[in-house]
């Protein structure tokens, strides 16, 4: 919040100008524009599992999570752009417009999505529990949106928030990437975890994961760049990837 208040006029318009753009329904990523939601129903139950190039809807809470072929899957398309949305990071200007503004309309928007991904989502059930990487960047976008929304959000969406970061605590810990998905895949999880646990230290498995977070993200750090000077994935966009995780871990400590 401090930063924003900082932020120069221009960085604030722009801010309000992503806003402005999500409230106005609209959402595009990775060169595909979604369909415009419907102002009476912004966030039906579908749109969290609805690939924007086929139209076809992968599988929802009636499937549990590895039971999903998605790497395999020849017809709904690349899971990549159902994950992107599932991201929930067109929630986080929102929430910079409402610490700048307190523009009510962004607080609700945020509020009916949370209400609507919690619904869709539940622990461990369809595809947005699949991947670790994709829970540890939703679990910072939630932290984010909470923490520059503060007492803004209602006690009910307190709360469910607070039930979705414990639960990817508990999955990111059980299913930790190994092998080739280690690097940005690992540092991700363990990121997540660990902002999780300085957010919410009162949660059952933060002392053990904040513990975890400060040695894995040690150790990590010091793999990423080889001894030629190389990142270890070869990827100067995976090293920055993962460098963000590390810095935002220590922005937070």
């Amino acid at each position: 919040a401090a930063n924003l208040a900082a932020a120069s006029d221009d960085m604030k318009a722009e801010i309000l100008a992503a806003s402005s753009t999500v409230l106005s329904g609209h959402y595009s990523a990775l060169g595909a524009d979604w369909p415009l939601r419907d102002p009476q129903n912004p966030f039906p139950a579908e749109a969290w599992r609805l690939d924007p190039v086929t139209g076809g809807l992968w599988p929802g809470s009636e499937a549990y999570c590895f039971d999903i072929p998605y790497r395999h899957e020849r017809t709904l398309g690349d899971i990549k752009y159902v994950w992107e949305y599932n991201r929930l990071q067109f929630l986080q200007p929102l929430a910079a417009d409402a610490a700048l503004t307190g523009n009510p309309a962004a607080i609700a928007t945020i509020e009916a999505a949370l209400e609507s991904w919690y619904a869709a989502n539940p622990p461990f059930r369809g595809l947005c529990w699949n991947s670790g990487i994709e829970l540890g960047l939703r679990a910072i976008s939630l932290l984010v949106v909470t923490s520059l929304c503060g007492d803004r959000l209602s006690t009910g969406t307190v709360e469910k928030i607070r039930t979705i970061l414990h639960a990817h605590q508990v999955w990111m810990a059980r299913y930790p990437s190994r092998f080739s998905s280690a690097n940005n895949h690992l540092v991700a999880e363990v990121a997540g975890e660990f902002l999780i646990s300085l957010a919410m230290p009162d949660l059952p498995l933060s002392a053990r994961l904040e513990a975890k977070g400060r040695k894995v993200l040690a150790q990590e750090a010091n793999k990423q760049i080889l001894a030629d000077g190389v990142g270890a994935e070869q990827s100067p966009t995976y090293g920055a990837f993962t460098a963000e995780f590390l810095l935002l871990c220590c922005f937070a400590t």
